[in-house]
């Protein structure tokens, strides 16, 4: 029975300190009642101990959780705020490209416009001079 004991003191949750201190009790011959109140309290605060360093491993697990939660919302918001840059750029792209395809459009028809006076010129000219050869 004693071999089970010192192997359940040698546990590595409990510490250097407490170990010798349970190991010297269980040395003892009459230390029975005293051995199991000191390893019943040894027990009770390794469990608080445990108990401590879960809630301060949880603590910091909700510390990272809301940092990642906060760099998510950057990321998002970066990549919202670059979506929109782009989706602006695009729509300048496209109105310039608009506007070329418009001034394009208009110097055609000027072009036009004016080859059109030209010929009405040339036809005009023509007509005036027949009316002319054949008034005479």
């Amino acid at each position: 029975m004693t071999e089970a004991w010192i192997q359940l003191i040698k546990s590595p949750l409990l510490t250097p300190i407490e170990q010798e201190s349970l190991l010297a009790l269980l040395e003892k011959q009459d230390a029975d009642e005293q051995f199991f109140e000191q390893f019943k309290a040894v027990i009770v605060a390794v469990a608080k101990r445990e108990a401590n360093q879960a809630r301060l491993a949880l603590e910091k697990f909700h510390q990272q959780t809301e940092l990642a939660k906060e760099g998510l919302f950057e990321k998002k918001e970066k990549l919202w705020q670059t979506t929109q840059e782009k989706l602006a750029q695009i729509a300048i792209d496209d109105i310039q490209n608009r506007e070329e395809i418009l001034q394009n459009y208009h110097q055609q028809v000027a072009g036009l416009w004016q080859e059109l006076e030209e010929k009405s010129h040339k036809m005009a000219a023509a007509i005036l001079s027949e009316q002319i050869k054949s008034a005479n």
